[in-house]
């Protein structure tokens, strides 16, 4: 299978304390997905973004799945993104609160991912593994406490994680069941190559642990949902 497309995007604004700004932005993608053999698919593809701040940039990546059995499926992927900086990490100013940075670069991402799927009648298990790194991370710092916050090329933000999820249903009759579904994320995060900063908006705010869990009761058209969710962030 060969698949290609393109997108055309323009953004403007208006603000008392933004300014008055446009930039375009054009992107084209082609991806081709193929069976080297019958329990083997791969999709690689590409994607060319034209933006008329940031110029030229392309983003490869490929995703593969192999089926071991009808039951359980190895998945992995490897890619490139990107993050251009908005309209307020460029040009806010909120003196003596935030202000932007109008030569900010654009954040490049590498990530790779591999994991597995099991699928039974009842039971399903989700597990992946990734791995990503970003370059230019733009956070919003200051280097003393009377200073306003302005956004930055903070440095290199490095992140593994883990995600687990499980998910079971039992069916009572044709017009009840019941569902349970727990899932579990974790992030381990480094930066590195950063600015000296005493206070950063974004560095501290992101989630270590994150284990939640749902039951939900179907009765007809009527659902009664238990959720609970536990969060640990970095700071």
């Amino acid at each position: 299978e060969l698949g290609f497309g393109a997108e055309f995007r323009n953004e403007d604004i208006n603000s008392s304390n933004i300014g008055q700004h446009d930039r375009k932005n054009v992107g084209v993608f082609v991806q081709y997905r193929t069976h080297f053999f019958e329990r083997l698919s791969v999709n690689l593809g590409t994607y060319l973004n034209y933006n008329s701040d940031y110029k030229w940039q392309i983003y490869p990546g490929l995703d593969a799945s192999y089926a071991v059995s009808e039951a359980v499926q190895i998945v992995g992927n490897i890619g490139t993104s990107q993050r251009i900086p908005s309209f307020t990490d460029l040009y806010l100013n909120q003196r003596p609160g935030n202000i932007g940075n109008p030569n900010l670069d654009s954040e490049n991402a590498f990530q790779t991912e591999i994991g597995i799927k099991i699928r039974r009648k009842r039971f399903d298990l989700h597990a992946h593994y990734f791995y990503r790194t970003i370059d230019n991370f733009i956070d919003w710092i200051r280097e003393a406490d009377t200073e306003p916050f302005q956004s930055s090329n903070y440095g290199n933000l490095l992140t593994n994680g883990l995600n687990l999820r499980t998910n079971y249903v039992y069916e009572f009759s044709n017009r009840s069941k019941v569902s349970s579904n727990l899932a579990y994320s974790f992030l381990n995060s480094e930066f590195k190559n950063t600015q000296s900063a005493i206070n950063s908006k974004y560095q501290i705010a992101s989630l270590k642990h994150q284990i939640t869990h749902t039951i939900d009761f179907q009765y007809k058209n009527s659902s009664v949902l238990f959720a609970t969710r536990f969060n640990e962030r970095a700071s």
